[in-house]
């Protein structure tokens, strides 16, 4: 469970910080 939310969290991190590099 901890491992499989962590994996999420990450994915979550790194789409939101592409989305930032493109907007910016």
């Amino acid at each position: 469970m901890m491992g499989a939310e962590n994996i999420n969290r990450r994915r979550h991190i790194m789409a939101v910080r592409g989305i930032n590099k493109v907007i910016l």
